[in-house]
């Protein structure tokens, strides 16, 4: 499950954010501390210029709700629903997590999609 997250209040700025940023290094995303959650992909922050007083509100995105019970639940999930991090009553999960399942778990699905893959 997702461990490079870190939550902030959606009214903080982009400055404020950055400031904070050398502690949360490792981090991919930071969850929104709104009803319903709302996250934001740093990237959007990294590699954009962007006015340092912009509330962080303005750049986030719905953060979608699996109700699964496994992973393989939430990896169909993620794909079908296009999202980069999905929030599971397991906690969060994304697209890296989905690869290092398929890397660990599923070689057969990852082996037929690339021979169906190549043959086409």
């Amino acid at each position: 499950m997702l461990k490079n997250y870190f939550e902030i209040d959606e009214n903080e700025t982009v400055n404020s954010f950055l400031k904070e940023v050398n502690e949360k290094k490792n981090s991919q995303y930071i969850i929104l501390k709104t009803k319903p959650k709302t996250f934001i992909d740093i990237r959007t922050i990294a590699l954009k210029k962007r006015d340092m007083n912009e509330k962080i509100k303005n750049l986030k995105k719905p953060l979608s709700q699996c109700n699964g019970s496994n992973k393989d639940d939430f990896f169909n999930f993620l794909i079908e629903s296009g999202e980069r991090v999905i929030e599971t009553p397991n906690g969060y999960y994304d697209f890296l997590d989905a690869l290092k399942d398929i890397k660990e778990h599923n070689f057969d699905f990852l082996k037929n999609e690339l021979t169906n893959t190549t043959r086409n």
